[in-house]
């Protein structure tokens, strides 16, 4: 999702949920290579418990990794050495990761969400919400801490926002509830999905 003003300089980001982690050297080799010129990588399910600095080296990136003990879930927000980062925030859930930094006189916040799987129980409902409230609270701490021109976030929310463009599937199930909190966090921020 990206805010709706238009007049950012041009920059590369990619976001990708990684799949069960990076602990295998040819899969971070096959991500430095493939996204060596992607300026921002927004990393989902990295699981790298205490291999935060290890990665970042590897792949010659600075940033923040949001981690847990578990080594599930994962998030990271990583810019390349062109880009200076001026603050990192992230939760304690392994979920959600930013950073901000200056670009053509601009500020940008730019994260990455890695949001808990959907089914029909209420107990991942609750999951989903709390950490969108978490989300919310961090994109709030951020903007009180400084003044954001942009915002850009990507990730896994897994959601379906939009049935005929994210889904093959005509019987998927959509979270009408979730979906409104989600377009009221969009709002909030004035972030469209793109």
């Amino acid at each position: 999702m990206v805010d709706t003003t238009p007049d950012f300089e041009l920059i590369t980001i990619t976001s990708l949920n990684v799949n069960k982690g990076m602990a295998s050297n040819e899969k971070r080799q096959a991500l430095k290579q493939r996204y060596q010129n992607s300026n921002i990588l927004l990393l989902q399910e990295t699981r790298g418990w205490q291999m935060d600095e290890k990665y970042k080296k590897h792949l010659k990136r600075n940033g923040i990794f949001s981690n847990t003990e578990q080594n599930a879930k994962g998030s990271a927000t990583l810019a390349g050495h062109d880009i200076k980062i001026t603050s990192t925030h992230k939760d304690l859930d392994g979920r959600i990761s930013f950073i901000t930094t200056n670009i053509n006189s601009k500020t940008y916040a730019i994260g990455s969400i890695y949001m808990p799987t959907l089914n029909s129980s209420e107990s991942s409902k609750t999951t989903w919400k709390t950490t969108l409230q978490t989300l919310d609270a961090i994109m709030t701490q951020i903007a009180i801490n400084h003044h954001i021109d942009h915002w850009i976030i990507g990730g896994d929310f897994n959601l379906i926002y939009n049935a005929s463009i994210d889904s093959e599937n005509p019987r998927t199930t959509t979270y009408t509830e979730l979906l409104d909190k989600l377009t009221d966090l969009n709002d909030k921020y004035n972030l469209i999905d793109a």
